[in-house]
């Protein structure tokens, strides 16, 4: 299993978790990686991973899901299933 963990030097900033996505992505869809370890809370990425795996009662919505990980996990729910987020 190939998978990359992706830490950040500062919190909040849109510019980093724009380029994050990216490299998740990238990843993802170009390198077969099928998991990217990244950053949070433990509450946060536990409801990302709900929400990528297709819901739950406490997943993230659409509108949640694009805050602080814009452009958001939406792609890797729709295009991925068999990948998954996990937040360290």
């Amino acid at each position: 299993m190939d998978f990359a963990a992706l830490g950040e030097a500062s919190h909040g900033t849109a510019e980093f978790y724009r380029l994050r996505a990216a490299i998740s992505r990238r990843l993802i869809e170009e390198k077969g990686f099928e998991a990217v370890l990244v950053e949070a809370d433990w509450p946060d990425a536990l409801r990302l991973d709900r929400y990528v795996r297709g819901g739950g009662e406490d997943a993230l919505d659409g509108a949640t899901a694009v805050e602080p990980l814009e452009p958001g996990p939406g792609w890797q729910r729709e295009a991925i299933p068999d990948t998954y987020p996990f937040g360290v």
